[in-house]
């Protein structure tokens, strides 16, 4: 399975889950299994990070019928239940800034090889999608993840994007120059 239909079936198994999710007090929610699905197959619990991590990839493509449904349905039930995404992004920022910085801090000592850095950097790709969705993100957000990206300004230097050539347009340099960085040599495992 390419990785974005990896992202289409995680979309696809969210859906009927995301009121139920936006309503729990849950950050991580197991998808139930579906045919060729599911955990087992290698996909993430839905958060609201790995929801737009996967939904903004997508949309880098040249969108199908059905996945330009599954898209509008998504952004149907954001819209539906504001409160409810907000109140989600809210609980799911500090826990990935966490998981984040214990990354970044491991990093500066023990050093990371580039197929880490190109798994790792999707906390950071969710961070700027998670923090983008608030409509006025507090300082202290914005605060922690500068001091972040300065620490990952010392492990990394410039480099090319490091994800899937296919989903590149929809995360430009300018935004997300994290996606555009390779461990330093010096560290590097």
């Amino acid at each position: 399975m390419g990785v974005l239909e990896k992202d289409q079936r995680f979309l696809e198994a969210a859906l009927p889950e995301l009121k139920d999710y936006l309503f729990s007090n849950e950050i991580y929610w197991s998808l139930p299994a579906f045919s060729g699905g599911g955990q087992a197959a290698g996909f993430s619990r839905l958060t609201l990070g790995n929801l737009l991590v996967s939904k903004t990839r997508l949309e880098a493509t040249s969108l199908s019928p059905a996945i330009k449904t599954l898209l509008s349905r998504i952004d149907e039930i954001r819209d539906y239940w504001r409160t409810h995404w907000i109140k989600k992004i809210k609980k799911e920022i500090p826990a990935r800034l966490s998981l984040w910085g214990s990354f970044l801090r491991e990093a500066k000592e023990d050093g990371i090889t580039l197929s880490e850095y190109c798994y790792q950097v999707r906390l950071r790709v969710m961070l700027e999608l998670l923090v983008g969705g608030l409509p006025d993100p507090p300082d202290v957000y914005k605060q922690q993840l500068l001091a972040l990206d300065q620490l990952l300004g010392l492990i990394t230097s410039p480099w090319s994007f490091v994800w899937e050539a296919e989903v590149m347009p929809a995360f430009p340099e300018a935004g997300y120059w994290f996606l555009y960085r390779t461990p330093e040599k010096g560290k590097a495992k």
